[in-house]
């Protein structure tokens, strides 16, 4: 009996002693606790889709030849290999990244970023945007990214929706890929530029700085490297290559006016530009 009263009393003592532990309870949380007693208020980090860039300079007669592209460096052009031209800078915005699932269905991220048009209305967008520039070395973090899933391809835009270029973002964070502090893409009277490339046509001293300003947006949908299966908890991140000798393919930089520079430019977009990667973290 005595020895029954003791092991009740060391029962009671232990269960006195017991305090539950708070943790993040939400299975979707990239710090998920199965081990919590009890849920945490506010203390869950969700998974974020990430987007790397690999800037590129293959020329097509040698694909398996790549070397990482660089500004006011000679190249030889892809219309004329006996001809060299120089990039001085280019540097365009992305904006609407979607990944699209094996089903067809594009995942929206849920932040939003709120403008004031030129009308004094405000109104919002996703916020889903990113600064492209061989001299922005950083992973840029898009936004949170909850789901689960098959994903194959991913869709985005060269540039930026219609309703933004003139749209007043004075209430952006510090250090927004859309801050107006970038005097290349965002101009006081103008508004934002979709993208600008400078470049020597030729690589003589005597060869002028020009500079264009793409004229419109573009979407892209490209595939990814295999089918994605993300699950719970897990951030994603994407890598972008871009090809800017592919970008040149075509472009006779000796002869063509600047405005079919700019127009051709734009068109290669899509086949100089490829997913290399997708993997969770």
């Amino acid at each position: 009996m005595k020895q029954l009263s003791l092991i009740i009393l060391l029962l009671t003592s232990l269960v006195a002693c017991y305090e539950p532990e708070e943790g993040c309870l939400d299975y979707r949380a990239t710090n998920y606790d199965v081990t919590a007693d009890d849920a945490c208020p506010d203390c869950c980090t969700y998974p974020v889709l990430k987007l790397a860039l690999r800037h590129q300079a293959v020329w097509p007669p040698n694909p398996d030849t790549s070397i990482t592209f660089k500004y006011n460096t000679h190249y030889a052009t892809p219309f004329d290999k006996f001809h060299y031209f120089k990039v001085d800078r280019f540097r365009f915005f992305i904006s609407g990244l979607h990944l699209i699932s094996t089903d067809g269905q594009a995942y929206t991220l849920p932040d939003s970023l709120s403008f004031t048009s030129q009308n004094n209305s405000s109104f919002k967008t996703e916020d889903n945007y990113t600064k492209a520039d061989r001299d922005i070395l950083q992973t840029a973090t898009l936004g949170t990214f909850i789901t689960e899933g098959k994903y194959d391809k991913v869709e985005l835009t060269i540039g930026l929706p219609e309703t933004v270029l003139k749209a007043s973002a004075d209430k952006l964070p510090s250090g927004h890929a859309l801050a107006t502090s970038d005097t290349l893409l965002y101009d006081t009277l103008s508004g934002y530029r979709h993208g600008i490339v400078r470049l020597y046509r030729d690589t003589l001293d005597s060869s002028p700085l020009e500079e264009f300003t793409f004229a419109a947006s573009q979407q892209l949908t490209l595939d990814l490297p295999g089918v994605l299966d993300i699950r719970p908890g897990h951030n994603v991140k994407l890598t972008l290559t871009i090809n800017y000798l592919a970008l040149f393919d075509g472009v006779d930089l000796q002869n063509d006016a600047l405005e079919t520079i700019r127009d051709k430019v734009f068109q290669n977009f899509p086949f100089a530009t490829l997913v290399t990667d997708a993997v969770l973290e």
